[in-house]
This record gives C-alpha cells, structure tokens and sequence, in this order.
C-alpha cells in the first residue's frame, strides 16, 4: 500500500515538538488524506496548516485532530505553491493563496475557527504558465 506523506509537515511538527532541551526532533503527528503526492505545505496563523497537492486539491488541517481536514477545489491542475497573506479590514482572519499548474491563483479566507471557506474569495487569471512560487514580504 502506498501512502502520500507530506514530509515538509513532519518536519514543521518535528520542530514544533521538540524544546531546547531535546536532542532529537520528535515526530508528533501525521497528515494523511490527498490522493497524491503534497507539492506545498503553509502554516497559517489561526495555528492551521494549508497542504497543496497534484491532486487538485487544498486541505486545510487542524493540528489538534489530524484526521480530520476542510478540502478546498478550486484547481483543475495540480497545486504547487501555497503562501499565508496578511489579514485586511474586510477579512481580519489570516487569508493564503495558492497557485497551480492551471496557471491560477486562488485567494482563500482561512477562517477564525472553522478552518477555511470552501470556495476562493478571489481568483486572479491570466499567467500563461503554471504558477510554481509564490511570496509575500511586508
């Protein structure tokens, strides 16, 4: 049987789990759920965490229950690329966007507590190729 891991989020839990006393990074949770391999991994502030997938899909988990995620389709290709953005007066909760070898950026609100909307807020067309990267700065 294979399974999809999402190495980027162990590693993000592992350094999360691990005090400046401890010697050795601990593993303290595991995130199954796409259908194929994870191209993109975002910690978002509301302390959730935004996974991209070849599966077309975003799931935003909740680390205190791992087996259970909000799936967000907005995609018709593979995303590749996820990043947390700045809060605005209109939607003061955390907002990320995602990018896709659809060639599409979807903006999503990711939720005071209810983990994420389950359509884009906004989405920007027009790149004519796959959006591989994307980057915030202040």
């Amino acid at each position: 049987e294979t399974y999809h891991h999402l190495l980027a989020w162990l590693l993000y839990l592992s350094i999360l789990a691990m005090s400046s006393d401890d010697k050795y990074y601990k593993l303290s949770s595991e995130l199954r759920g796409h259908e194929q391999d994870v191209r993109a991994v975002c910690a978002l502030s509301n302390g959730m965490v935004a996974t991209g997938s070849r599966d077309n899909s975003v799931r935003v988990w909740d680390p205190a229950d791992p087996k259970s995620c909000t799936v967000l389709h907005g995609h018709q290709h593979f995303v590749g690329s996820l990043v947390s953005l700045f809060p605005t007066v209109s939607h003061p909760t955390r907002l990320f966007a995602s990018g896709g070898y659809d060639n599409v950026i979807n903006v999503w609100d990711a939720g005071a507590s209810s983990g994420a909307s389950d359509t884009p807020i906004l989405t920007l067309i027009g790149h004519e190729k796959p959006v591989v990267s994307l980057s915030v700065t202040p």
